[in-house]
């Protein structure tokens, strides 16, 4: 009985509430996944800046002596 109160629900476009929720779930881990591929850019930038500003002091301490 309760399937087939189910399958008209579903028959007039009605969305369970787990269905949004799992819908809504899934957009926010689309969004946690590019946030988490844009910080793991950044980091690649920061090390490379990082590596950049260490050639640039090794050259300094280069010249001071």
């Amino acid at each position: 009985m309760f399937s087939d109160r189910f399958s008209f629900c579903e028959s007039w476009g009605y969305k369970p509430k787990y269905e949004e929720f799992a819908l809504k779930y899934e957009e926010f881990a689309l969004k946690y996944e590019e946030f988490a591929l844009k910080y793991e850019e950044f980091a690649l930038k920061y090390e490379e800046f990082a590596v950049n500003y260490e050639k640039i002091a090794l050259n300094y301490e280069k010249f001071a002596s």
